[in-house]
């Protein structure tokens, strides 16, 4: 799309998200500022709004009917929470317990869900999961046995569902709560 399209003196998109006749177009940030640009999805270059979001890098982007929830490598944001109607953005304050950057994000009609990695030295995958409305950290599921992560998905059953291993031999984890947070890897073949 950038080759065909011209957004001058923006930087590689990072990600992007269509929702009905619109595309959200999230750009590499510079000095830890990033554009998110709302633009029709028909003609990329007619551009509705123009946010600025403080961070290095929008990673992954979700919806519900009002908001957007965005992803985010920063080291004081896990993530944002953007208004559709008339863009603003609040963000997600990063827990102390979280040293890495989001990669992927999921919402349920309560939460959203940021997940970590785990790619650095003497960590491992985490989910941190926060109030939609208030955007209050709840807690900080601790996947031990799990590294490399890629993905996360949520099913109707309220499943999390995350991808790691994918440049090798690829493994999903199912992760439901019964009293407490527990996990299952499978390996895939």
């Amino acid at each position: 799309m950038n080759s065909k399209y011209i957004f001058s003196g923006k930087q590689k998109i990072t990600t992007s998200f269509v929702t009905g006749d619109y595309i959200w177009l999230a750009f590499y940030g510079v000095s830890n500022i990033c554009s998110l640009y709302e633009s029709s999805v028909f003609n990329p270059n007619l551009i509705y709004w123009n946010l600025n979001v403080t961070a290095d890098e929008i990673k992954s982007i979700v919806e519900d009917a009002s908001y957007l929830y965005l992803a985010l490598d920063d080291t004081t944001n896990i993530g944002g929470k953007v208004t559709k109607a008339s863009p603003a953005i609040a963000y997600f304050i990063k827990n102390i317990g979280i040293i890495e950057e989001a990669i992927d994000i999921i919402e349920d009609a309560t939460y959203v869900y940021f997940l970590t990695p785990g790619l650095g030295s003497g960590v491992n995958t985490k989910i941190a999961k926060y109030n939609k409305t208030t955007r209050a950290f709840v807690e900080i599921i601790d996947l031990t046995t799990v590294t490399n992560a890629a993905k996360i998905d949520i099913d109707n059953s309220g499943n999390l569902w995350v991808q790691s291993d994918l440049d090798g031999t690829p493994k999903i984890t199912k992760v439901w709560f019964s009293g407490t947070w527990q996990f299952s890897t499978t390996t895939l073949s």
